[in-house]
């Protein structure tokens, strides 16, 4: 799911979907209820890059994949951004980047490559999420 704001990330800052904390959960609940499978929620708007990941019980993990900014200005989170449990180490990039998104792989293995370049087009992490790992 393509959407402006954070919605893993539990901080209340910036245009986050925790500051909607009842419209969060009740979005998290029916992706959970409903049993849909596959749910990634690629985000931006914050002026640096990090993945999130929300760990559920009985069920796959959600993440969340801010990236930004390639042009305008550059920003560091705060350390309540940065204290989050969700967040996966090695993942944030605070100066200009881009992501490179591929889905690879047989129709019931694919293979989801992530990875994070700076502006001059070096790689600063990669992760690979198989689809097998969200259902």
């Amino acid at each position: 799911m393509v959407i402006g704001g954070q919605v893993i990330n539990p901080a209340r800052v910036a245009e986050n979907f925790a500051n909607y904390a009842k419209e969060r959960e009740q979005l998290i609940q029916a992706i959970t209820q409903a049993r849909i499978p596959g749910v990634l929620f690629l985000t931006g708007d914050r002026h640096h890059t990090i993945l999130h990941q929300l760990d559920r019980s009985g069920t796959y993990p959600l993440y969340d994949l801010t990236v930004s900014p390639l042009t305008s200005g550059t920003a560091r989170p705060g350390d309540e951004d940065l204290r989050q449990p969700t967040v996966v180490n090695g993942t944030l990039v605070t100066d200009h980047n881009f992501a490179i998104l591929d889905v690879t792989g047989p129709l019931k293995d694919r293979v989801l490559s992530i990875k994070i370049f700076d502006a001059n087009g070096t790689q600063r992490w990669t992760r690979d999420i198989r689809a097998t790992d969200l259902r």
